[in-house]
């Protein structure tokens, strides 16, 4: 068996680059999981470099490199506990409160557990795909 050692990858045309880095991430543009309770901490990461604790609930993600614009698709899941059934809900990212929190170098979220309240998760996950 041979092995292809290459810095990146393009198309025929010299564009659509990838390095051998991200395409053994899955080619997203970012993946992350994170605890959201306490002191909050990444735990593994792909084109994440930090997160910051803006309130109850509520994040802001900042990316390692910058998405090329805020076309980009976000999923997210939280769980509260340890035995998965105690607070699971789901993450709302973008615009907190009216303000627009999409940017190319991070976006905001926030847990929606009662549409009321914002529970800090103990644990989520997040996928950006463009």
């Amino acid at each position: 068996m041979s092995t292809l050692k290459v810095n990146s990858i393009q198309d025929t045309s010299g564009g659509n680059e990838s390095t051998a880095a991200e395409i053994n991430s899955g080619r997203l543009k970012a993946w992350g999981s994170f605890k959201g309770s306490g002191t909050v901490s990444i735990h593994a990461s792909y084109n994440f470099s930090s997160i910051t604790d803006i309130s109850n609930g509520r994040y802001r993600l900042n990316f390692s490199t910058n998405m090329s614009d805020t076309n980009y698709s976000i999923t997210a899941q939280t769980m509260k506990g340890d035995n998965n059934n105690d607070g699971n809900g789901k993450i709302q990212c973008g615009g907190c409160d009216g303000t627009p929190a999409v940017n190319v170098g991070s976006f905001e979220a926030r847990t929606l557990a009662s549409h009321v309240d914002h529970n800090d998760p103990d644990k989520f996950w997040v996928m950006v795909a463009r």
